[in-house]
């Protein structure tokens, strides 16, 4: 018997043809293959080949944490198959994400309903984001689909077993090792469990499972860390500059999006961070990061005021739809036409799609919403950025098909129906 029926395996087939191919023609129209690899995509690269030449994870200053560990192991385990070629690295991340579509279509179908699943799947092989992602080596190709899958299978088996839950955790952890902007998101999930579990001993029960299970994946390359620095670096060393980056006295300065600012010295703010300081050349990487982290949090508390000023400039960079290419290396009008006319149509669809799926959803069914919070929260704090929207987006593509949808449902109910039967004939 087979997973699916008949029409839904052809409208499986179509999503993920249909994605393919966009995603294919950007490459060979708009990017090209055998194109160079560009910004943090050149670190995760040489990594990856370390890798596999040396066995270590070495970066340009040698052996080094300032990379989370499993996309460069992603990419190595690619290169262990085809040389290291970054176009079978291309060729892979187009493959995920157009898979990525097809979840989005099964989870919209099996959240939100029928038509909301149809039309976000439909929306997803177009978004311009996910068209362009696979494009170029970065994190966000494996850490937006390790996302989407932790809130599905948490979802799914939201009353199931500890076990399930011990699994769920597992995925967390690889979602963590892939960028560490889940970290909070233990605390979020608590309060998930909390709102829809029957009893607490069983909800405490479930949180535990999760956490053993992401600190089973976790703790290895943490044990790594704390043995080649000598303190607790849970995944990165890169977590205090990225602090301080979007949390300094200079920030009001770099322009409205200053968090996207390319041209980061941060000895411009203390001369502690100086290259030429010879105290300063003595610590280790870890060290480094954990004086960038202390600087920033000593700033914050003596400039309450200047740091609540730069929330909502954070959030207003996570919200811009002129981030959306990240690069400099593709025609910025290009890429502003292409969001302008996707994400900045669908942005306020978007934000209702939020608030009127939460009316919508089982109480086991909101955890999409405190995931996106967690996200929020670290943008509000930590450092805003479109590139921390992106594994948020498939869910952003969802509420506003589950806006247009309920829309067209009230406008012209009938002719949906009408349409609708027609696909499923």
């Amino acid at each position: 018997m087979s997973l699916f029926p008949l029409k839904q395996r052809q409208i499986i087939l179509f999503l993920f043809l249909s994605a393919l191919i966009m995603r294919v023609l950007f490459q060979l129209l708009f990017w090209g293959f055998g194109s160079p690899v560009v910004d943090d995509g050149r670190d995760y690269h040489r990594i990856a080949v370390n890798l596999i030449e040396t066995g270590t994870f070495q970066g340009k200053t040698g052996t080094t944490a300032r990379r989370p560990p499993l996309y460069p192991f992603f990419i190595a385990a690619i290169y262990s198959v085809t040389s290291p070629n970054p176009d079978a690295v291309r060729l892979v991340q187009i493959v995920l994400n157009a898979a990525l579509v097809i979840w989005i279509y099964l989870f919209g179908r099996q959240v939100y309903g029928t038509r909301v699943g149809l039309l976000a799947g439909l929306l997803a092989v177009f978004y311009p984001v996910f068209v362009f992602l696979p494009a170029r080596l970065l994190t966000e190709n494996l850490f937006v689909i390790l996302v989407f899958l932790v809130s599905w299978f948490l979802i799914r088996y939201a009353r199931r077993s500890a076990l399930h839950y011990f699994l769920g955790g597992t995925l967390l952890g690889l979602a963590i090792l892939t960028r560490p902007a889940l970290m909070m998101a233990p605390l979020f999930i608590a309060i998930w469990i909390l709102g829809y579990a029957s009893r607490f001993r069983t909800a405490s029960i479930r949180f535990i499972a999760l956490v053993l299970g992401m600190s089973c994946v976790i703790a290895p390359w943490t044990l790594r860390n704390y043995f080649l620095f000598h303190q607790f670096v849970p995944v990165t060393t890169n977590a205090g500059i990225t602090f301080l980056h979007d949390n300094n006295p200079f920030v009001p300065k770099m322009g409205w999006a200053g968090p996207q600012n390319r041209i980061f010295q941060p000895e411009l703010i203390s001369p502690e961070f100086a290259p030429e300081n010879e105290a300063w050349q003595e610590l280790n990487e870890a060290q480094q990061d954990q004086a960038y982290f202390n600087y920033t949090l000593n700033w914050i508390k003596q400039n309450p005021i200047e740091f609540l000023k730069l929330l909502p400039r954070k959030l207003i960079s996570y919200l811009n739809f002129r981030q959306g290419s990240n690069t400099a290396e593709l025609s910025t009008v290009l890429m502003d036409l292409a969001n302008l006319f996707s994400y900045g149509l669908l942005l306020p669809f978007m934000l209702i799609g939020f608030g009127w799926t939460f009316r919508h959803e089982s109480p086991a069914q909101r955890l999409v919403h405190f995931l996106i919070a967690t996200f929020v929260l670290g943008v509000m704090i930590y450092a805003g950025g479109v590139r921390l929207r992106v594994p948020i987006e498939p869910f952003l593509v969802l509420f506003a098909a589950y806006t247009l949808v309920s829309l067209f449902e009230q406008l012209r109910p009938h002719a949906l129906d009408q349409l609708m039967s027609k696909i499923e004939r």
